[in-house]
C-alpha cells in the first residue's frame, strides 16, 4: 500500500501545483479553510495530504493564500516507495529514459487513473501546445525545453509506445499513456520481465521442421533471409507471410526462427486475464517490444493475425487508434526504421494500400500443403496415437483441416485413455498408445468458409470422418 499512498500524495501535489497560478487559483472556491473547491475527487485526493503531513504543514495547506499554500506545498515529503515504483524505475532502467521522460510518463498515467487530478488540470486538454508545455514544465517541476523533447513524436516515450502523442484541432496537445502499463506495473512477481510479458512474450518451440515445409518453392530464400537479418540487423527489414487459414504460417516462422538460432517474440494476442487485446494496444506492444529486442542482437519479432490489429474497411496497415492526419508517412516510417527484424501475418493482402505493400523486403504466399506433405504432418503430430494409414490419409484429404485442430483432437483422445489408478495408460505396447473408443468428426461451417471444426466424441463406433 505504500505505492498507493504515494502515489495520490504526488497526483495531490501536481494538481495543487496546476491550480496555483493567478488563473487557476481565482477559479476555485475556498471551502472550510481547505483547498476543496467543492469537487469531491479532487478533496479526496487532498485527503490523503492532510493525512500524511505534520499539522504544521496541513495548516499551511489549510490557508486561504494562495502564497502560504505554496509554502505547505513545497513543505510535503514525497517519497517513491513501494512494488509500483521498483518495477518503473527498472522499467526506466530498461528502456534508458531520462529523468523528465520518466515523471512525464507518471504524469500520464495518473492523469489517467485520478479523477481529482483530471478536474485540477483540465485546462491541459484545451490549451495551446506552448502553453502546454509550459503548464507540464511547472507541475512536474522540470526545465521546458526537457518537456518539449519528453513529448516529442520521434523522442523515446512515443517511438517505444508508451505515450501516444497527439495534436488536437485547435493546436492542443494530447498524450495518452500504453493501454494497460499502469496495472501491469502493480505486478508484485515477475519484475520487468513481467510487465513486458503483457504485450509480448517468448514463441514456444515449432513443433514441425524444415523438412515439414519442404514443398513451399521459397523456402530456401526465406531461410538465407531471415539468417542474414538476424545476423547484418539492418534496419527495415519485414517479411510479410499471407495465406489462408491453417495452411501454418505461423508454424513456418517459428520453424525458421529456430533452425537459425534466432529467438523468436510475438506481440501478444491477450493479456493476463485472458482478455483479448485491441489492435490499438497490440501495435503499442510491437513498438515497445522493437524498443527492448533492440537491445537483443539475436532476436525476431512475430506480428500475428494482424487483420485483429486493422480490420476492413478501415483496414490501413499499422493505423493508430487516433486521429492523425499523416496515417501513410506513419506506416511508413515505421516499416523503414524498426531495429529488430519482424515477420508479420495476415490472411489475405487485400485491403493494405500498396505503398506499404512495397515496404516489406519479401511477400511470401503461403498455400495450403499438398497432399502428401499433409500426410505427413499429420503423422508427426498424431504420432503417439496409433492411427491407420486410412484414418491419416482421410484427414490429409481435407484441404480445410488445420493443424491446430489435429492437436486438439489429439490431446482430447489422448486424455481419454483408459488408465490405472496411478495414471498409466493402459495398451501402451513400444511407445505406441492405441486411440480410444470414439469418433472424430470434422465438418466444415459453411461451404463458404475456410474454416473446418473438429470435434472428438468418447463411445463405441467406428472413427469416421464427417462430411
Amino acid at each position: 500500500m505504500d505505492s498507493e499512498r504515494e502515489l495520490k500524495c504526488l497526483a495531490a501535489v501536481w494538481a495543487l501545483r496546476g491550480i496555483l497560478t493567478p488563473e487557476g487559483f481565482k477559479g476555485f472556491k475556498l471551502k472550510d479553510g481547505l483547498v476543496g473547491w467543492d469537487k469531491e475527487e479532487l478533496e479526496e485526493l487532498l485527503d490523503y495530504l492532510k493525512a500524511k503531513e505534520t499539522p504544521a504543514t496541513v495548516q499551511l495547506l489549510s490557508a486561504n493564500s494562495r502564497t502560504t499554500i505554496e509554502k505547505g506545498m513545497e513543505a510535503v515529503t514525497l517519497t517513491r516507495k513501494g512494488v509500483f515504483f521498483q518495477n518503473l524505475e527498472q522499467l526506466s532502467m530498461l528502456l534508458k529514459l531520462t529523468e523528465a521522460e520518466g515523471d512525464v510518463l507518471l504524469f500520464v498515467m495518473l492523469f489517467r487513473e485520478e479523477p481529482g487530478l483530471r478536474q485540477a488540470l483540465h485546462e491541459l486538454n484545451c490549451c495551446g501546445v506552448q502553453e502546454f508545455y509550459d503548464h507540464l514544465a511547472r507541475i512536474l517541476k522540470v526545465p521546458e525545453p526537457e518537456i518539449r523533447l519528453s513529448v516529442r513524436k520521434d523522442g523515446t516515450l512515443a517511438t517505444a509506445g508508451l505515450v501516444q502523442v497527439y495534436k488536437g484541432i485547435h493546436r492542443s496537445v494530447e498524450l495518452e499513456p500504453l493501454e494497460g502499463l499502469y496495472k501491469a506495473l502493480w505486478k508484485p512477481e515477475g519484475g520487468v520481465e513481467g510487465i513486458l510479458g503483457t504485450y509480448f512474450t517468448k514463441s514456444p518451440m515449432p513443433n514441425l521442421s524444415l523438412k515439414d515445409f519442404a514443398y513451399h518453392p521459397h523456402l530456401s530464400l526465406l531461410v538465407r533471409y531471415v539468417r542474414h537479418a538476424v545476423k547484418c540487423r539492418e534496419p527495415g527489414t519485414n517479411v510479410l507471410l499471407y495465406g489462408p487459414p491453417g495452411t501454418g504460417k505461423t508454424e513456418l516462422a517459428r520453424t525458421i526462427a529456430h533452425h537459425v538460432q534466432a529467438r523468436l517474440f510475438e506481440v501478444s494476442t491477450e493479456d493476463g486475464d485472458g482478455e483479448a487485446i485491441g489492435g490499438g494496444r497490440r501495435l503499442q506492444g510491437y513498438l515497445l517490444s522493437q524498443r527492448v529486442l533492440s537491445q537483443a542482437p539475436d532476436s525476431i519479432l512475430l506480428f500475428d493475425e494482424i487483420e485483429d490489429a486493422f480490420p476492413y474497411p478501415t483496414f490501413f496497415l499499422f493505423t493508430p487508434m487516433h486521429h492523425d492526419n499523416s496515417l501513410k508517412g506513419w506506416t511508413n516510417r515505421l516499416l523503414e526504421t524498426n531495429p529488430v527484424p519482424a515477420v508479420w501475418i495476415c490472411n489475405q493482402l487485400d485491403g493494405i494500400d500498396p505503398a506499404h505493400v512495397r515496404r516489406f523486403d519479401l511477400v511470401i504466399e503461403v498455400p495450403v500443403p499438398p497432399l502428401r506433405a499433409r500426410e505427413k504432418i499429420l503423422a508427426t503430430r498424431l504420432g503417439g496415437l496409433k492411427v491407420g494409414e486410412s484414418f491419416l490419409r482421410a484427414l490429409a484429404a481435407n484441404v480445410h483441416l488445420a493443424p491446430a485442430h489435429v492437436d486438439k483432437a489429439a490431446k482430447v483422445a489422448d486424455y481419454c485413455q483408459p488408465r490405472t489408478s496411478s495414471g498409466l495408460t493402459l495398451g501402451r505396447r513400444k511407445g505406441k498408445l492405441p486411440i480410444c473408443s470414439g469418433r472424430l468428426e470434422i465438418r466444415r461451417r459453411s461451404s463458404s468458409s475456410m474454416r473446418s471444426t473438429v470435434s472428438f466424441k468418447p463411445g463405441t463406433g467406428p472413427i469416421t470422418r464427417g462430411k
